[in-house]
């Protein structure tokens, strides 16, 4: 997973940079509206897509795996 979500962050589609900062820059213009101050969690928001988009659907076949293997 980390190995994954860095090469997303570091070779990703081109258009992962700049919707990064328009998302940043949704936060900070609504942060100087409502006077708070929060950070935009790049890794939590990546890695909960990959367990989406990849972990849950392999998540039967890992476990059939799992299973014949520690089943014999």
């Amino acid at each position: 997973m980390t190995g994954i979500k860095n090469y997303l962050v570091k070779h990703g589609e081109g258009e992962l940079e700049d919707l990064i900062e328009r998302e940043r820059n949704k936060l900070r213009r609504r942060d100087s509206l409502l006077g708070t101050n929060e950070i935009l969690n790049i890794d939590a928001i990546i890695e909960q897509a990959l367990h989406v988009c990849v972990l849950k659907p392999l998540k039967y076949h890992i476990y059939r795996l799992f299973v014949d293997k520690y089943s014999k």
